[in-house]
């Protein structure tokens, strides 16, 4: 797979306004043609843009990347408007020049989930996840992500978490979000459940399309816990499977320890270390299980 934006643009790009500037989506399109003028013939998925809703959430909202800025819904909707008709050229454009190449893009679902029965705290669960699952597709009009021009599915999962009504909370939506109680919480600060990812593949099984798995891992410093919630991930993706959901392929989060955007190299998500004054890299034990299971396609070669 290869994914054509995630997350970083170049300075020129984001001088002249990035993802908000009116004529962002057509300024991307000669880096898509270039792009696939040099590597169409050796690849067979794409990715058009990596989660355009978490990207503007992060950049609009809670001000975590560039441009910093927080609470501007109108910006995160005028930026996720821009990156749809990005994806839908870019689409176009790989089609033309490979057709038989499957494209789509990686949408990010983080679970929200209701604090109690109390319709308020429905409502904030709802409408968080309306925001981060939506986009808009015309004046007055928005639909999921996932249902946007596609082959495939993408969807990345990590982390839960409760949503409370709250008054007090203006700045915020009048949301109180917090981790699940009962839950791990990574290194990231969100709590995480294996079981969730049978939840989220089972709300895509009725599109009819396969389903990528583009993004699931695990920040935290504990391999042995990372090594249990690969095998307790996957067997909740063979359960989604046996539900009816197509899943063809299911990318992990990391290779190796990344630069993680905001956060830097202080989180670690690899299956594989990194001495960043060396940078000798060393496979890690959930490395090796990974591997077990990739080369066998079976969770058995976990035991």
């Amino acid at each position: 797979m290869v994914t054509l934006h995630h997350f970083t643009s170049p300075s020129w790009f984001a001088s002249k306004g990035g993802w908000s500037a009116k004529d962002s989506a057509h300024a991307f399109l000669p880096f898509v043609h270039r792009v696939v003028d040099q590597l169409g013939d050796l690849v067979g998925l794409w990715c058009t843009i990596n989660e355009p809703n978490l990207y503007a959430a992060n950049a609009w909202i809670t001000g975590e990347f560039p441009p910093g800025r927080k609470g501007d819904l109108a910006a995160m909707y005028r930026v996720t408007n821009n990156m749809h008709k990005a994806h839908e050229l870019a689409y176009n454009a790989i089609k033309r020049r490979w057709p038989e190449s499957l494209v789509g893009l990686s949408h990010h679902k983080l679970l929200f989930l209701p604090a109690s029965t109390k319709p308020g705290d429905r409502w904030a669960a709802k409408a968080s996840q309306l925001a981060l699952d939506r986009w808009p597709v015309a004046p007055g009009m928005l639909r999921r992500v996932v249902e946007a021009t596609s082959d495939y599915i993408g969807i990345a999962h990590y982390w839960g978490q409760m949503c409370a009504f709250d008054a007090r909370r203006p700045g915020e939506q009048f949301i109180r979000r917090f981790n699940v109680p009962g839950r791990p919480v990574t290194d990231m600060g969100l709590s995480t459940d294996p079981a969730w990812m049978r939840v989220v593949l089972n709300e895509l099984g009725t599109l009819g399309k396969p389903v990528y798995i583009t993004e699931n891992g695990l920040a935290t410093d504990d391999d042995e816990w990372r090594g249990r919630f690969i095998t307790e991930t996957l067997s909740n993706v063979l359960l989604a499977i046996g539900d009816g959901v197509d899943v063809r392929g299911y990318f992990h989060w990391t290779n190796t320890d990344n630069f993680e955007w905001a956060r830097g190299y202080a989180t670690h998500f690899g299956l594989i270390g990194v001495d960043r004054k060396s940078l000798e890299r060393t496979i890690k034990p959930s490395g090796r299980i990974y591997g077990r299971i990739a080369a066998s396609n079976s969770l058995t070669a976990v035991d």
